[in-house]
């Protein structure tokens, strides 16, 4: 957990942030974090998108209107016609669709509805200065500018979109006839606008980023012992109950152990509580270093306790590995005179899921009794509560 703690710290102020890249898993939940958090924006951005496209849609058939195209249709007008109603129901239809979804789904859905907004933009473009109309450069503009809103995309996959729309544009005001207004005026301006909206778009992600990164930071340290670096007990009451649920569901087992440095109190009243506290550091550690199975918890409970859970494992496999729990700790070298055993030893009480443990703190209170026999037994020693 302590190293967690560092990778986050680094990762938040180091060069994974410039880059806009985090390690493995750390990336992956980034990208879910963006998607959460952009949802709501997304729905208002689409529907803006809607009224705007709608706009070029009716400003287009004034357009073919004006200039009587309808009665001379042919081929290029057609297809600007109908690249720019298609591309409406495509917009319409990704915003009903695209929240709920999640992950490269809504990545490849955006480059499609982009390429299919910058064919859109560019055929009604090349067909207006065909046919000696007016030319919206402000469309190609918006189109390129759209990359970069927050629908979920990253920096890069926005820069890729924005870059492939720019070249787009450019290749079509090349190939374009001659029309009312000048073409390398509409190419400047695409070729101004791009470094600012890649500028703009890089500052909002790097502050994405960073705010997930400290948000992130914050739930760790909420949920981190601050002496022994392992979980603490919110952590552990929080996911242990999503193993049970999972176990009752699955029909499978769970085991909680409570575990008690004997004779603690006069452990600190001897040495004094740094050394306490030093001890606590060395229990925790050899247990971080022992439960390490999979689906498996450990947390400090509070003052000298510890819990760990273990998620389907037989009976028989519980109890060896609480015994060695106990050994291992038995074989710190730490002394401790007041204890009649010489050296730190821990008591353990656990119980397995039975039927009647309607909640977390039912199988719980059921260890918490298996310790407290444990003690009253002579300690150092595992007692299993087997009642249901």
């Amino acid at each position: 957990m302590d190293n967690a703690i560092e990778t986050l710290e680094s990762a938040a102020k180091g060069t994974y942030l410039r880059k806009l890249l985090f390690k493995g898993k750390l990336e992956k939940e980034y990208r879910e974090y963006l998607m959460d958090s952009q949802h709501r924006p997304f729905l208002m951005i689409a529907s803006v998108a809607i009224v705007i496209w709608f706009g070029f849609l009716i400003l287009d058939i004034w357009r073919i209107t004006s200039a009587d195209l309808w009665r001379h249709m042919d081929f290029i007008v057609f297809l600007w016609i109908a690249s720019r109603t298609f591309s409406f129901a495509f917009i319409f239809w990704f915003c009903w669709y695209i929240p709920k979804k999640k992950g490269m789904v809504v990545v490849a859905l955006a480059w499609t509805v982009y390429i299919l907004l910058g064919a859109s933009v560019n055929i009604g473009m090349y067909a207006a200065s065909a046919k000696g109309l007016f030319v919206i450069d402000s469309a190609c503009v918006l189109v390129i500018m759209a990359a970069y809103l927050p629908i979920g995309l990253t920096f890069r996959q926005s820069t890729s979109i924005a870059l492939l729309l720019t070249a787009f544009s450019l290749f079509t005001l090349w190939i374009c006839p001659p029309g009312p207004e000048s073409h390398s005026k509409i190419a400047i301006i695409v070729l101004i606008s791009l470094p600012f909206f890649m500028i703009s778009g890089y500052l909002r992600e790097k502050a994405d980023r960073k705010q997930f990164m400290y948000a992130l930071l914050l739930k760790k340290q909420s949920e981190t012992d601050q002496l022994t670096n392992i979980p603490n007990r919110r952590h552990f009451l929080e996911h242990v109950s999503v193993l049970l649920e999972r176990a009752r569901t699955r029909d499978e087992t769970l085991s909680v152990g409570i575990m008690d440095i004997d004779f603690f109190k006069k452990f600190n009243d001897t040495y004094g509580h740094l050394q306490g506290d030093v001890a606590l550091r060395a229990v925790a550690d050899a247990l971080r270093q022992s439960v390490q199975e999979a689906d498996s918890l450990l947390a400090r409970f509070g003052g000298e306790e510890f819990i760990v859970a273990f998620y389907n494992r037989d009976a028989q496999y519980i109890w060896s590995r609480f015994e060695q729990i106990r050994a291992r700790i038995e074989q710190l070298p730490v002394s401790h005179v007041q204890s009649p055993f010489g050296h730190l030893t821990l008591s353990i009480g656990y119980a397995m899921l039975c039927p009647q443990d309607s909640q977390i703190e039912d199988l719980i209170k059921r260890a918490d009794d298996a310790l407290y026999l444990a003690k009253e037994q002579g300690r150092n020693q595992t007692v299993a509560q087997t009642d249901c």
